[in-house]
């Protein structure tokens, strides 16, 4: 990967629109296909998701061979070893989940980050997909990527993206909305994702969202934020196959009427 034009920490720092998917199948086969789109980032999901160790590990490189978008990984605590694990695969961002204070997202610093940043332990597994020089750029070209996800998180955006380390911050809406009771639409749901905004621009942190289609991205940039995760694997193999078999309907309407198609029995 280029990773002087395109590094995904660049990019999120310059504020630049862009757009990734997750996966949460645990395919191998899934990663390959995604990993021949254009999307600019892939979040492997080991929260949600269905991954070991090892089928993350496979993933990230496979998708990094295919030379597209930039493997992540979302972990499913804010645990160093689990952070460890995903950066030594080779990912080139972490999202850390339920990031709610200053303290939280400090200890998610150290554990991305070699020193003097934070304390990563050096390995050698990492160089092997990314260059001899790989523990000299790292801190350079790791995006960590905290979650912003209930109102108490919220509150506390101004703390938590003040943290010198925190690359961006990925608001999760479906749990921010759970959690408010309201919609997307709300007051509440919307004053918490301006004050995230807020914060993430007084600290130079880029600011992004779950989407479910690429028809929700304009009414987000227009209240700032610049990053966008649009649904995953799961979601878009059911909504590809029910349109599918929703195809089929206009056969089945015609089967057994003379014309040569008959119904199952």
């Amino acid at each position: 990967m280029d990773t002087s034009t395109r590094c995904l920490k660049r990019r999120l720092c310059e504020r630049e629109v862009i757009f990734g998917t997750g996966l949460s199948l645990g395919s191998l086969r899934a990663a390959e296909l995604v990993g021949r789109t254009r999307f600019d980032f892939v979040m492997v999901d080991t929260m949600h998701g269905h991954y070991d160790k090892v089928g993350a590990t496979d993933s990230i490189r496979s998708l990094l061979r295919a030379g597209g978008p930039t493997p992540v990984a979302r972990v499913s605590e804010n645990s160093a070893g689990q952070i460890n694990d995903m950066l030594d695969a080779g990912a080139l961002g972490i999202v850390v989940p339920m990031i709610e204070t200053r303290a939280e997202a400090e200890a998610a610093v150290q554990a991305c980050f070699y020193p003097p940043v934070g304390r990563r332990s050096k390995g050698s597994v990492a160089p092997v997909m990314h260059g001899a020089d790989y523990v000299a750029r790292a801190n350079s070209i790791i995006s960590l990527i905290a979650m912003i996800e209930t109102p108490d998180a919220a509150a506390n955006a101004d703390d938590i993206l003040g943290v010198p380390g925190v690359t961006a911050c990925l608001i999760g809406a479906s749990d921010l909305e759970f959690v408010l009771g309201t919609g997307r639409d709300s007051s509440g749901f919307l004053g918490a994702v301006d004050r995230i905004v807020a914060a993430g621009l007084s600290h130079g942190v880029a600011v992004g969202i779950s989407i479910s289609s690429a028809d929700e991205t304009n009414r987000w940039i227009d209240r700032g934020l610049s990053f966008f995760l649009a649904s995953h694997d799961l979601a878009i193999l059911g909504s590809a196959i029910r349109r599918y078999d929703e195809s089929f309907t206009v056969v089945r309407a015609g089967a057994g009427d003379g014309n040569g198609v008959r119904s199952r029995s």
